[in-house]
């Protein structure tokens, strides 16, 4: 499983750095929550609002899975995300 989760988020990842935004959206959870690393919390409206104003500007992605949990109705990930931003 932690095979094609890290498959689906270099998916996801290239989305965000190509800008296509609605291909990012419909491989998220409607109740998604992002954590920043300030603390501050977006739900996915706010992130791709975020997002389609060039608040954020991804340059580069990394990312490190640590945990893949198995929730039944879902899935939780857990990891390190590390980016560049103009």
């Amino acid at each position: 499983m932690k095979q094609k989760i890290s498959e689906l988020e270099q998916q996801r990842f290239s989305y965000l750095l190509n800008k296509q935004y609605d291909e990012f959206a419909a491989m998220c959870d409607a109740d998604l929550h992002y954590v920043h690393s300030s603390g501050v919390t977006d739900d996915l409206f706010s992130y791709l609002q975020k997002l389609k104003s060039g608040l954020y500007g991804y340059q580069q992605l990394d990312y490190e899975i640590g945990k893949v949990i198995d929730m039944q109705d879902y899935v939780m990930v857990t990891g390190d995300f590390y980016h560049q931003s103009p």
